[in-house]
């Protein structure tokens, strides 16, 4: 049975240093790290290796290399953990490639380890929306987890808001501040006696919120839902046409670039 589940954000990515990137995949919206989204990468992985210790990844392939690497881990993809983005107007929001496409580029995925359990909308979703997925997800995976025999701690790699809604569903408080900086981690202890009591939900208490300690920088690009508001905004359209992201703009004075989530 699943005692200790570890929520790590994706690190710093180029889109936010650079208007010009590609992406290896060729999915629109999927930039790759930045050189120092690499180095968050890495000094999360020895923080696993030395102190994390899990047994399984289930990840974002990019920010989850490093970790698969040094522990000796495959990285299972799970597209539940995906992304969030606003309800559209037009067009779709992009959806990553199956796992055994993505192996193309990131070679420590194993396809046939796991099979994703949920797809998000590329219609996009609301905040409750979001919450609402990361709820169906926790249920979802812990109750396969909780099936596999000997295994104890896992790390989910995700993104900000996605981190932010899990974290809520594991604790059972939709309301609870979570931190959520490039590649730190939140740890969230199952809390005896609670075991199945509400299919994986306010199982758990978070005994570290948003862990950067481990970091040179410390924490950095912290982001919340207060950052965004909810409208309607433009998918990727049937001609490719792909327009930036209004919800990528951080609504803080000293945000000078877009990001993602």
């Amino acid at each position: 049975m699943i005692e200790t589940v570890l929520l790590a954000r994706h690190g710093f990515r180029l889109s936010w240093e650079t208007q010009v990137w590609s992406t290896p995949t060729g999915t629109p919206r999927d930039p790759p790290l930045s050189a120092h989204g690499h180095d968050q990468a890495k000094e999360l992985a020895a923080w696993l290796v030395n102190e994390g210790k899990p047994q399984l990844i289930i990840s974002s392939p990019l920010t989850a290399t490093p970790a698969s690497e040094q522990l000796d881990l495959p990285i299972l993809v799970e597209h539940g953990v995906g992304e969030w983005y606003l309800p559209v107007r037009r067009g779709l929001h992009p959806r990553s490639h199956p796992a055994a496409t993505l192996k193309t580029w990131f070679p420590t995925i194993d396809p046939s380890a796991h099979d994703s359990l949920v797809y998000p909308t590329q219609k996009g979703e609301s905040i409750v929306q979001i919450h609402d997925r990361a709820e169906d997800i926790i249920r979802r995976l812990v109750a396969k987890l909780d099936k596999v025999e000997g295994l104890r701690t896992v790390v989910i790699y995700t993104h900000a808001a996605t981190n932010i809604a899990m974290g809520r569903a594991l604790v059972g408080d939709r309301e609870r501040e979570i931190r959520s900086a490039t590649c730190s981690v939140g740890k969230y202890v199952r809390v005896q006696g609670k075991e199945a009591e509400s299919d994986g939900l306010g199982e758990w208490e978070m005994v570290s919120n948003g862990d950067c300690s481990f970091l040179k920088n410390g924490e950095e690009r912290h982001w919340d839902f207060s950052y965004v508001e909810e409208y309607e905004e433009d998918g990727v359209l049937e001609d490719g046409t792909d327009a930036p992201l209004a919800s990528d703009n951080y609504k803080t004075p000293s945000a000078s670039s877009p990001g993602k989530l």
